[in-house]
Formats: C-alpha cells, sequence, structure tokens
C-alpha cells in the first residue's frame, strides 16, 4: 500500500456522500479524523486501513460526539469480504421557493408546482420561476389538429355539446377563403375549433397542458363522431333543460362512489357517506368539506364534471345575473370514451379501500 491512493468517504442518511482522496500517510489517524470533524454526517464506513489503526479512529470519533445530544454518528469499519447494512430514511425534504413560499400553506393544504432536483437537494416552486431557480425555460405549446369534416352545422354543435355543455357558434363573415368561416370555443375556451366548411377542414388549436390536452382528445372524439355518424338535422332533437345543480352532483357522485354510497341533498348542500366516510358538497360554490384525501380528490373530479357559467351584460359588461348552471356531460353522453374516465376513477376508489 506504499504511495498508492484510496478514497475516505462519508455516508449520509440522505444517500449523498462526500469523497477524500489523499496519500496512505495522510489519511489515517489524523487525516480522516478531521475530515469526518468537517462534514459531521451521521453514517460512516471506514475501509482499507490495519484493524487496530481502524478501531482507535472509531473509538476516538464516538468519544467526540457522545456528549452531543443533537447529533447521533454511527461508525462502521468493517473487516473484508464482510457486509455492512445501512438504513436510509425513505422520505424526502423539499425546500419551497419562489411565489409558493410568499404565504405559509395551511394544515392540510396540498401544495402543487415543479420538483426540481440537483445534488441530492429538492426544491418545490412554480413553472414560471423555473427560470430564476434554476437552468431550464418555461414556454407555451400552442397545439394544432386539423380533420377533415363535411358534415352540418348542425350536427357538429350537437356532437360538441355532448361534451362541453354550453356550445357557441361564432360566424365570421370573411370572403377570404384562408380565413375560417366560423369559430366555436369549447370547454370555457380552453379548446378552440376553427372550421372552414369550404374546404371541409376543421382545426382544433389549443394551449398545451395536462388538462387542455384531455379537453382537445374529447373535442377530437366530438368532431370524428359527427364524420362518422351523419344524422340529418330533423332527427338531431331538441336539448333537455338544464337539470338542477344539485341533482346534477349527485349523479356524478353516483357514477364516481358507486350505487352503495348514501347521498343525501337538504337545501343547497350535499352529505355522502361512503365506506366509512363522509364528506359534503356546497351546490352554490361547489365547495368541498372532507377529512379523506383520496375521497376529496374522487369527489373534486366527480364535481368538476359539471359544467359551470356565468351569464354577462353584454351592455354594461358586469355581472347581471349569476345563474351557476351545472350541467352533467353524463346525463346526454353519447361517446363511450366519457365513462372510462369515470370506470378509471371508481377503480381507483375501490382500490384504496
Amino acid at each position: 500500500m506504499d504511495q498508492t491512493l484510496f478514497c475516505a468517504y462519508s455516508v449520509g442518511t440522505g444517500g449523498d456522500h462526500h469523497n477524500e482522496w489523499s496519500e496512505v500517510g495522510y489519511a489515517f489517524t489524523d487525516g480522516i479524523y478531521k475530515f469526518f470533524g468537517s462534514y459531521r454526517l451521521s453514517t460512516n464506513v471506514e475501509f482499507c486501513a490495519e484493524i487496530n489503526e481502524m478501531n482507535r479512529l472509531k473509538a476516538a470519533i464516538m468519544r467526540q460526539y457522545e456528549d452531543d445530544a443533537d447529533f447521533h454518528i454511527e461508525v462502521h469499519n468493517p473487516r473484508n469480504t464482510e457486509s455492512v447494512e445501512l438504513h436510509f430514511r425513505g422520505e424526502k425534504t423539499a425546500k419551497v421557493v419562489g411565489k409558493m413560499a410568499m404565504s405559509a400553506p395551511k394544515d392540510g393544504e396540498m401544495l402543487g408546482g415543479v420538483l426540481v432536483r440537483r445534488n441530492f437537494n429538492y426544491h418545490l416552486m412554480r413553472a414560471h420561476n423555473l427560470s430564476a431557480y434554476t437552468g431550464l425555460s418555461n414556454s407555451v405549446l400552442i397545439q394544432k389538429e386539423s380533420i377533415y369534416y363535411n358534415g352540418s352545422t348542425s350536427l357538429l354543435l350537437h356532437n360538441l355539446q355532448q361534451v362541453s355543455g354550453h356550445v357557441i357558434l361564432k360566424h365570421i363573415g370573411s370572403k377570404d377563403p384562408s380565413n375560417p368561416t366560423h369559430h366555436i370555443p369549447v370547454f370555457s375556451e380552453s379548446v378552440r375549433e376553427n372550421v372552414y366548411f369550404a374546404q371541409h377542414i376543421t382545426i382544433i388549436e389549443w394551449t398545451s397542458n395536462p388538462v387542455n390536452d384531455m379537453f382537445a382528445d374529447r373535442t377530437l372524439v366530438a368532431v370524428l363522431h359527427a364524420q362518422a355518424n351523419p344524422i340529418p338535422d330533423k332527427h338531431l332533437g331538441k336539448r333537455d333543460e338544464k337539470s338542477e345543480p344539485a341533482d346534477c352532483i349527485r349523479k356524478a357522485l353516483i357514477e364516481v362512489c358507486g350505487d352503495d354510497a348514501v347521498i343525501d341533498v337538504v337545501g343547497h348542500s350535499i352529505h355522502l357517506e361512503v365506506d366509512g366516510k363522509s364528506a359534503n358538497i356546497d351546490t352554490d360554490t361547489t365547495q368541498i368539506t372532507c377529512s379523506d384525501q383520496l375521497l376529496h380528490h374522487l369527489i373534486l373530479s366527480g364535481v368538476s364534471s359539471c359544467r359551470l357559467y356565468v351569464r354577462m351584460d353584454g351592455r354594461s359588461g358586469d355581472v347581471k345575473h349569476r345563474r351557476r348552471d351545472f350541467e352533467l356531460w353524463m346525463g346526454n353522453m353519447t361517446l363511450k370514451s366519457e365513462y372510462r374516465i369515470f370506470e378509471c376513477l371508481r377503480s381507483l376508489f375501490i382500490l384504496q379501500k
């Protein structure tokens, strides 16, 4: 071992390790002793040295920290071919930075953001803070999808109403063939559909994110369904009157939680009991009160399937009449893709019981 190099290192419970390359003459007792004192890591492994020398080093390190109540250290000096078992913490701690750290979260509040790992450190931040705290940048992606459609406007609107609820058809009086003839915003304008009837083309446009991508897929299914199943306009029928908010939410809860759920509607409040867990939903504000986090998420998914509309006064631009019109998509659905979403949510709830 004369004049050879070896690596003395310490392993922390977080998984990080610190290396120090040194000559044998320096690495023995005095050098390693200073190395341990500099990093103060709780778990240390010594090897590649004479056993008596390592035992004296271990005893000296343990004596130094035996009176320190705030610091617990473990030192291992295994023999050759002897295994060492190290137990690490399963949880990780992330530091909240940026605008997310400007206000302290309430007890039980869920935080959502971008989790960034750098050198065994975790930071949680908003997406728009990435450029300030990391070398990453945030970009906005606009997606467009072109679909062939040669059906009528009424048929297209009928199918879009099955997945989006309230749909407005805007006629564009442009004689330029390169401009769309109609514009149809769906899902509260999260997805925009431009129709070129002369060219028999429909272009779906949306700002890409997980939610809008799902909305765009539903819009695509509606257009394809209208193209593949042409129905004369006289057979489309009239839309039913919109259901009451409480009735819509009750149907959504049954689809999510199953028929075994006990649902009581009292005024503007809905009380739900399922598998020994309870929750309350305010039909006016859609506020959910529930102690179980999984049940709260499932209820939120079901209630979100009820569309919220607010009628605006076109003259003043202010809210003239707030009418929360909850329309359950499941009530008028003819596309099987919507049923799969609720079946997945229901299956997830059953597996977690």
